[in-house]
């Protein structure tokens, strides 16, 4: 009977293929019919050596992914018709193996396939009976019957913890496939948690260092227009007539907001105004702007005096 080959999945594989194929630099096809072992089945390099017939009219690519399709139904059909169904992973690799660019699964099954035979039963481990007709009838013929017993109950003892065992061990390896199949997904969704989290920290990383740029070109321009406008109104007041002493003066008096709300004092300007405050305040600047004259040094103190200096005796009394 010919193969009837029909495969679950190569479509969206090769779909796949073509999009990323100016990525790949060649195709490695693994079989993992039983779970979690993996087997290494062929490799397909994306080059002008896999194309057996090029066409001058077909772009190179499409030619390769073509022969790459061929090879994959070609490879996975060989195994499908000695072994009825086989599951396939086609992991497509960048340059020496880089990078993976995709990964993807498909089916191959035979619809000619015929059902499995159930397998033959296991007939029960027991012990034959006992037989003890043809033995003569002496004084040793119940003493070998009841050891026969004995010996066939110890080998029914022996067989029915055997068959335990077997049992035990059977459920114990289903128990431990499920768990194994339980923890794979939990670790897949871990993962893709995992992947979640740190694309979106790297999203909100690129916001915040998207508005922090824009601040400081914000700040940036701000502080040119405040600088332009300043020259600006420098060239307004020399426009004027002022001098640039004046405007420098101007400028330092509006730095201090106390200073300037002083001098718009009414009072204050009423004061100014006076004949000849305005030079008792210059003069008080300017003295204030003199550095302070240094202390004379103090006068010597008469009475002090030397204490090694020898004391003239007085006027002996005789």
């Amino acid at each position: 009977m010919e193969p009837n080959i029909y495969f679950e999945g190569l479509d969206p594989v090769v779909e796949a293929i073509r999009e990323r194929a100016d990525q790949i630099a060649y195709l490695f096809l693994q079989d993992r019919t039983i779970p979690g072992c993996d087997q290494p089945v062929g490799r397909f390099d994306f080059s002008e050596a896999s194309v057996e017939d090029l066409d001058e009219d077909i772009p190179l690519l499409d030619q390769i992914c073509d022969a790459a399709e061929l090879w994959l139904e070609q490879t996975a059909a060989d195994l499908v018709d000695r072994y009825g169904q086989k599951r396939f992973r086609v992991r497509c690799m960048a340059a020496k193996g880089s990078a993976m660019v995709h990964s993807a699964q498909f089916v191959a099954r035979d619809a000619n396939e015929r059902p499995p035979k159930p397998p033959d039963p296991v007939p029960s481990l027991e012990m034959p009976q006992a037989d003890f007709t043809d033995v003569e009838h002496s004084g040793l013929t119940s003493s070998l019957h009841a050891l026969g017993e004995l010996y066939t109950r110890f080998g029914t003892l022996v067989l029915g913890a055997v068959g335990n065992l077997q049992r035990i061990h059977e459920s114990t390896t289903v128990q431990l496939h499920q768990q194994l199949q339980d923890s794979r997904a939990q670790t897949d969704m871990l993962v893709g948690s995992i992947l979640e989290a740190r694309a979106a920290e790297l999203t909100v990383t690129a916001e915040q260092q998207a508005e922090s740029h824009q601040t400081d070109a914000r700040s940036a321009l701000a502080r040119d227009a405040i600088q332009q406008i300043g020259e600006a109104a420098r060239v307004l007041l020399g426009q004027q007539g002022l001098s640039p002493e004046t405007i420098e003066l101007l400028q330092l008096l509006q730095t201090s907001p106390s200073l300037e709300a002083t001098l718009k004092d009414p009072a204050v300007r009423a004061l100014m105004q006076q004949p000849g405050q305005l030079d008792q305040l210059a003069a008080l600047l300017k003295a204030a702007a003199q550095p302070p004259a240094a202390p004379p040094p103090p006068a010597p103190d008469s009475n002090d005096s030397n204490p090694d200096q020898e004391v003239p005796d007085g006027p002996s009394v005789r």
